[in-house]
């Protein structure tokens, strides 16, 4: 997310939240498209806290592990470790989020990647890599990277071109005609 590729309103201070990376089967959904937040995620979008997040994991039957990584600050480093949790056939299922901060209410992660290759080997994928977008938790009104908290009831939309009500009037993370990826996760299997 470096102000080079997301030069519209670009913040001072740019940094992510803790990471927050969960192993689950596939009746667990983190996030979706007009999906409303629950309020672990709308913590992490707007504060980057995930002390009650990680409570809505532990008691959720579907969540076999979870961890959180550590806050890093894009003036300093562009790679940071993200924990090891535990997969099974069962619950074979990657979720991860982040805020991305400052923000109103702005996270990027991934929901429900299956860590094994169903529509092929059926193995286990050795690496993965992904591309992740930012998303707007529809819980704050705000524009723009630093603004004031304006609180709303709105559901869950990913920011992009293609939904001109998603993009933040302020232009973030606009550059051309598209929405470019905020972040790379790229995640190996350890046996």
């Amino acid at each position: 997310w470096p102000q080079a590729r997301h030069p519209p309103d670009y913040p001072a201070g740019p940094h992510w939240s803790r990471p927050h990376v969960i192993s689950h089967t596939d009746d667990f959904t983190l996030f979706k498209e007009g999906g409303v937040a629950t309020a672990g995620v709308e913590l992490v979008a707007e504060d980057g806290t995930n002390f009650v997040l990680e409570d809505e994991l532990d008691r959720n039957s579907n969540v076999t592990d979870h961890d959180s990584g550590e806050v890093f600050f894009l003036s300093r480093r562009r790679r940071v470790g993200i924990p090891h949790v535990t997969f099974s056939q069962e619950a074979s299922y990657m979720s991860v989020i982040s805020m991305i901060a400052p923000s109103p209410d702005w996270f990027s992660g991934v929901n429900g990647f299956d860590m094994v290759d169903r529509s092929g080997t059926g193995n286990w994928f050795r690496r993965v890599i992904l591309l992740l977008y930012p998303w707007d938790a529809g819980t704050d009104a705000g524009q723009t990277y630093t603004a004031g908290d304006n609180d709303e009831d709105d559901v869950i939309h990913q920011i992009t071109v293609a939904n001109p009500d998603s993009l933040p009037q302020s232009g973030a993370f606009v550059n051309g005609n598209r929405v470019r990826p905020v972040a790379r996760l790229s995640c190996r299997l350890r046996v």
